[in-house]
């Protein structure tokens, strides 16, 4: 029998397998509040956040039809989101843009339909 870590993130309970080097759960339980730990919208600071998963259908820069599928926390009183981006080490928060700039607050962003942008 192994032994078990239990670890509370916000509303969220986690049980994980106690690695034999520390540096190993620091790196699990970091990894975990990366993706977990938001628990208030920054634009608003609701609480009323929303786990979404969409999908959609686009081509590659070969021309391949390919399916994408994005993770994003999501305000259920501003609308405002939090997209998370996906890498060969899993998911990871998408604090820049595509340039390798910092987003403003963070990386969360709302539409403004009079400027017709997401600010």
């Amino acid at each position: 029998m192994s032994d078990i870590v239990k670890f509370k993130l916000g509303e969220l309970e986690f049980s994980l397998d106690l690695p034999d080097k520390t540096e190993e759960l620091f790196a699990k339980l970091a990894h975990l509040e990366e993706i977990f730990g938001h628990n208030q919208c920054v634009k608003c600071k609701s609480n009323n956040l929303k786990r979404v998963i969409r999908t959609a259908q686009g081509t590659d820069d070969k021309g391949k039809v390919k399916t994408y599928t994005y993770y994003e926390l999501r305000c259920e009183d501003c609308y405002a989101r939090f997209q998370f981006g996906q890498g060969d080490n899993g998911m990871f928060p998408q604090r820049k843009d595509k340039d390798g700039n910092y987003k403003p607050d963070g990386g969360w962003v709302r539409y403004n339909k009079d400027t017709k942008k997401e600010e």
